[in-house]
């Protein structure tokens, strides 16, 4: 990847970002199917977690918010828990609330999804998408306007869910362009294109823009879809993705910039969308150009295929993917996308798959011999280990001592590991859920089961906790206090 992206990238600062559209709350009720009804002919499903993730545009906010980004978030809830439930998302992403409206008597935009394993068996959409009252839109333009000269962009996520009606909209545009602010919007899929005129710029994917532009949804046509919508709405850009053939963007007097996807396992496209969005109001607000916004957000939007539902990325996640194009053949690294297929494949044919997951900070001898346990127990051993920023989160400022890059290439020399993870979260709960791995196994310094993150997950699905044998070795606090005793004795 080009160098001088990842720099641009890298010395991104701080952007304010503020972003208007369709509040929603994805809901994921988590389970394992082992029988059909007798009722009729469906799978009963055994529920063993639900999770509430941002939906809708509060996807953009969340995935500015993780970037370390300004984030103001604008928009409707209902008077109800699961609005409430939206704040508390929106709270613990980062992300100001201040322009968020409560209506009562209209609900909060749910999709609920009910999956068994990684496989999404049904949705269910709780919502109100009519128009919002006029009168609750002005006074949600109100809250906007106290907001729009503090921002460097305006990002404008639209689901059709009500919120962004043709008179909305059009306020709006008028008043960012007024304050000299950038406005995006990612339009939704049928609505009248006519209602985003005057924007600096759309990102549709390639249906949205074909049927914008009134052509056929050919590859031959993107092009032409292209500069039609940046000639009739007035842009100063046009965006479109292609899925798997990248992105490409259209500008007045330039040529078509198209950039192609970097090779990932597709593996859930939900917020793929919202993410390319969140990205190039990023790299623009942070004072990148439009060409570079668009490389950074289609390996972003790769990124995100990997994953199962919406995560927010890290920089880390992103920087080091514009750093390192791809895992090479001497590297065990894989994402969880990736992961995922293998696992499938892998227990297909019978065999056993055994996690194990830590820091692994200064990889030791401790942690060889858990390894060396934990494959002797099954056919394929993955290693997952916690990012930079989740071992910050955990030991403190001062930690890791070795960066990721550094403990994955570490553990890919460990002949015992078959497979390698990096995971952003505090904990290997999403994973373990994701892959659902026969055993997991911790070291011997656990007790009992119940100190194992994530063994109510495990044993939910029929699989077990292992514990090895306890080793009296080194353990990387005690061996960083062995080298600053030795250091210091060595400067008397």
């Amino acid at each position: 990847m080009n160098a001088k992206l990842a720099e641009t990238f890298a010395a991104i600062g701080r952007p304010r970002v503020l972003v208007v559209g369709d509040l929603m709350l994805d809901r994921y009720i988590w389970g394992t199917v082992e029988r059909i009804s007798p009722e009729a002919p469906i799978p009963v499903l055994r529920v063993t977690e639900q999770e509430d993730r941002p939906g809708g545009a509060v996807r953009v906010a969340a995935a500015l918010a993780a970037l370390d980004a300004e984030v103001q978030c604008a928009g409707v809830v209902g008077d109800d828990a699961d609005g409430s439930a939206l704040r508390r998302l929106l709270d613990a992403a980062g992300v100001g609330a201040k322009g968020v409206l409560t209506l009562p008597g209209r609900p909060t935009t749910v999709k609920t999804r009910l999956v068994a394993r990684v496989q999404q068996l049904f949705r269910v959409d709780r919502e109100d998408a009519s128009p919002v009252p006029p009168k609750a839109g002005e006074r949600l333009l109100r809250r906007i306007w106290g907001a729009l000269r503090g921002v460097d962009v305006v990002l404008v996520p639209d689901y059709n869910k009500g919120v962004l009606t043709p008179p909305f909209l059009d306020a709006l545009i008028r008043e960012a362009r007024a304050a000299g602010k950038r406005i995006i919007v990612d339009p939704a899929r049928g609505a009248d294109p006519a209602r985003y005129r005057g924007v600096t710029a759309i990102c549709p994917n390639r249906l949205e823009a074909a049927l914008a532009a009134g052509v056929p949804n050919e590859s031959s046509l993107v092009d032409k879809a292209g500069r039609l919508l940046l000639r009739r709405l007035g842009l100063d850009a046009c965006i479109i993705t292609r899925d798997r053939e990248g992105i490409s963007l259209y500008r007045k007097g330039c040529k078509p910039f198209h950039v192609q996807a970097r090779a990932h396992e597709v593996f859930d496209v939900t917020g793929a969308g919202d993410v390319v969005l969140s990205l190039l109001g990023f790299v623009l607000a942070g004072g990148g150009g439009w060409e570079e916004a668009v490389a950074i957000a289609n390996v972003a939007g790769g990124i995100e295929v990997a994953k199962f539902g919406f995560v927010p990325l890290t920089r880390h996640e992103i920087q080091a993917e514009l750093e390192v194009p791809a895992h090479t053949e001497a590297t065990k690294l894989r994402s969880r996308g990736e992961l995922a297929t293998i696992v499938a494949k892998l227990k297909a044919q019978g065999k056993t798959v055994v996690f194990t997951n830590g820091c692994f900070d200064l990889l030791n001898a401790n942690h060889i011999s858990l390894f060396r346990h934990a494959k002797g127990l099954g056919d394929v051993l993955i290693v997952a280990t916690n990012s930079d920023e989740s071992i910050r989160r955990l030991k403190g400022p001062n930690r890791p001592i070795l960066s990721e890059a550094e403990r994955v290439e570490l553990l890919s020399a460990v002949h015992h590991v078959d497979y390698v993870v990096v995971f952003p979260e505090d904990t290997p709960r999403p994973l373990l859920r994701l892959l659902q791995p026969d055993i997991l196994v911790k070291g011997g310094d656990y007790k009992s089961k119940r100190e194992v993150v994530g063994w109510e997950i495990v044993e939910g699905y029929g699989g077990k906790i292992a514990r090895a044998p306890y080793s009296n070795y080194h353990s990387t606090s005690r061996i960083v206090e062995k080298v600053i005793h030795s250091h210091k004795g060595s400067e008397r």
